[in-house]
């Protein structure tokens, strides 16, 4: 197949919670194309296509409703991008349209029925982000609403009152009450589970959600927790402790989860949507 030679100058560049995003790294753009050309001097491409290979193994279960009319509107800027694209596929799959919005630009949601906010790095952009006061209103108007609404890591940020960045505070949407901290090393890395102890928006209660948490961040808050978390170490011993959040029908927390590990989360999603759209037609 041939190798790739080492290469100092094609080191991409990284931050704290991982690779720095090509959007936004112009050297590192520059980079991704210098790889793409030593790849092809270097690599039959056309003997590792063939190679690569395999069946379709995608299917839809049976037992899922494939004709959801609803809408799911996706944050998808600079400050959240980071998403299982498996978890967004679940949703499509069972007929719910995708709407993305930006939390700079949009000064409103766009028409939906439910709001999903993934991980990111709203730290970066804290200021710019609390600026946008007409959007902000409206996600905090849709969850006194009950509209479903579930954000993760950077999302839970976002939801809750303040992120403080070098002893600024910048006012978020403030629908958990609680300041987002920026921390020297790491809070949590790896995969883990959460009893949900509630009904939520996902969950009933007892339900079992897997995903990972990754961040460099505290939450403090006064708030009662929605999730028993646990995560087995290396040693095989277990570390438990509580985190996400409940109001309504808004969850955040900072579980990065992955949808297709229970069909029951994107179920319980789905319907909670389409109540709300009953509801407020």
């Amino acid at each position: 197949m041939g190798r790739i030679p080492k290469q100092k100058d094609i080191n991409l560049s990284s931050r704290h919670l991982g690779l720095k995003l090509a959007t936004e790294d112009a050297e590192n753009e520059e980079k991704l194309k210098k790889i793409s050309q030593i790849v092809k001097e270097n690599i039959d491409l056309q003997s590792l296509l063939d190679l690569s290979v395999s069946p379709d193994l995608s299917y839809i279960p049976d037992n899922i409703n494939k004709n959801y009319d609803i809408m799911l509107a996706v944050a998808m800027d600079k400050a959240f991008n980071f998403y299982y694209k498996n978890s967004i596929e679940e949703f499509e799959k069972r007929g719910v349209k995708i709407v993305k919005f930006n939390t700079f630009t949009d000064n409103k949601l766009p028409k939906c029925d439910g709001i999903y906010i993934g991980g990111g790095y709203p730290e970066l952009y804290a200021r710019e982000l609390s600026k946008n006061k007409s959007l902000i209103q409206d996600i905090k108007e849709k969850s006194e609403k009950n509209m479903p609404i579930y954000a993760e890591c950077g999302g839970l940020m976002y939801l809750g009152g303040h992120i403080e960045i070098e002893n600024i505070s910048y006012e978020m949407t403030g629908i958990f009450d609680g300041i987002s901290k920026m921390t020297p090393k790491l809070q949590r890395f790896g995969y883990c589970i959460a009893k949900s102890l509630y009904d939520t928006p996902l969950t009933k209660k007892g339900d079992i959600l897997k995903g990972h948490e990754f961040h460099h961040s505290i939450f403090e808050t006064n708030l009662d927790t929605a999730f028993e978390m646990e995560k087995e170490l290396y040693d095989k011993s277990v570390k438990k402790w509580n985190g996400g959040y409940l109001y309504k029908n808004t969850l955040a927390s900072y579980l990065h989860i992955h949808f297709a590990s229970n069909p029951n989360i994107t179920n319980n999603f789905c319907q909670n949507m389409l109540n709300y759209k009953l509801l407020n037609p």
